[in-house]
């Protein structure tokens, strides 16, 4: 069964002040903000 997705324009203002939350996935890798690396 096929899924659509839509996607729309959005003030990055719209974004900041709307209750949404951001989490980086289990599975993103680490960084390590480092010279070392």
């Amino acid at each position: 069964m096929a899924k659509t997705l839509e996607a729309h324009d959005k003030l990055i203002r719209e974004i900041f002040e709307g209750c949404y939350q951001f989490e980086i996935p289990d599975y993103q890798r680490p960084y390590a903000w480092t010279t070392e690396q």
